[in-house]
């Protein structure tokens, strides 16, 4: 009998009272603090989409080179070459920032919804992380420059015949 006692002595329950306000605030603190985080996500997005965007460049230039070196024999420069190759690696990270900018933009939207509709908020207002976005921007743009460069400057000193029979081959 006398450990039964002690358990049920040793617990104590345990109330707190609050004012709805303090209990609103409280909501409302810990709903911007998940905002916050959710509106993060554009820059999380930009970034897997950056890695997988480098790949797409390298092989794309990779299994052209057939097309290059056509291109070579029937008059272009090496120089416009290889502009034509770093143009489309250019419009590849235009594509890939905005296609990751929107889905990350409309996340936050849905997560601003979730919010507001879960904890009774009014619609907070949306700020886009400006500088994360430059710099996510700026990681795309570099990267797919970087991936098409080495290829590019390859394809631009090859001669039309060895891009010609490179494209080809069964490597």
């Amino acid at each position: 009998g006398k450990a039964g006692e002690n358990d049920a002595t040793s617990r104590t329950a345990y109330v707190k009272l609050s004012t709805r306000d303090s209990l609103t605030r409280s909501i409302s603190k810990r709903a911007d603090s998940v905002i916050w985080g959710l509106s993060k996500t554009p820059i999380t997005t930009l970034i897997i989409a950056s890695i997988a965007v480098v790949g797409a460049v390298a092989n794309s230039v990779r299994s052209r080179r057939w097309q290059f070196g056509t291109m070579r024999a029937t008059g272009l420069t090496r120089g416009a070459l290889i502009r034509a190759i770093l143009v489309e690696a250019i419009l590849i990270a235009l594509v890939a920032s905005a296609t990751s900018f929107l889905f990350g933009f409309l996340a936050a939207q849905g997560a601003l919804k979730l919010g507001a509709s879960m904890f009774g908020t009014s619609n907070p207002p949306l700020i886009l992380p400006l500088k994360e976005l430059a710099f996510g921007f700026a990681l795309t743009l570099t990267l797919c420059l970087t991936a098409a460069l080495c290829p590019a400057i390859q394809a631009g000193r090859a001669e039309p015949l060895e891009l010609l029979r490179s494209g080809r081959s069964l490597d």
